[in-house]
């Protein structure tokens, strides 16, 4: 039994953090890190986006509504996949060790299913985000209590403008060891 969501009085939290409730788990196993850009073009590679079996019926609406072939500001040049942020066009495979970003819930299903995983439940996340099993308390970031700081999350203040490559701060490491659980992308 895990408890979900904020408790009121403890600090901010968004509204639909609110109210904390008692969710029943199942043992889960989650990737010690973020799905990365090598990963997913391996996907695409693989027909990812042509192939329907990866995809619930309304993201392959999409996915032939839309066109998509791959994640949004990945552009195909001269049959290469590059990657447009913020500081320009990028070779996919130079990025490769970076966290996928832009890829929406259907998209990131496809993949899951593709690499025979699936999505966590909102509450399997946050579980692997904030409990700490060996002490049985949940606690506020995936390394504990103490605010983020440039050496166990990147944010604004790191200066990267940017994900950050995976594997960058084992210091914001969960007690389960898994890395990069905020900070890089929406999660």
């Amino acid at each position: 039994v895990f408890r979900l969501g904020a408790v009121n009085g403890e600090g901010f939290a968004f509204d639909n953090e609110k109210p904390a409730h008692q969710v029943f788990l199942q043992d889960f196993a989650l990737d010690k890190v973020p799905v990365s850009n090598g990963d997913f073009l391996e996907f695409i590679n693989d027909g990812g986006y042509e192939n329907f079996r990866w995809w619930f019926s309304e993201g392959w609406e999409a996915v032939n509504r839309e066109h998509w072939r791959a994640p949004l500001y990945w552009e195909l040049h001269d049959d290469e996949w590059m990657i447009r942020d913020f500081s320009g066009l990028h070779p996919a495979a130079s990025k490769k060790d970076e966290p996928v970003c832009h890829v929406s819930y259907f998209e990131a299903s496809a993949f899951a299913k593709w690499a025979d995983k699936r999505l966590p439940s909102e509450a399997e996340w946050e579980h692997a985000a904030c409990y700490d099993a060996r002490r049985k308390v949940k606690q506020a970031f995936p390394w504990g209590d103490t605010d983020p700081n440039s050496g166990n999350t990147n944010f604004f203040e790191n200066g990267y403008w940017s994900v950050a490559p995976i594997g960058a701060f084992p210091q914001g490491a969960n007690a389960y060891g898994c890395q990069q659980m905020i900070g890089d992308v929406w999660e």
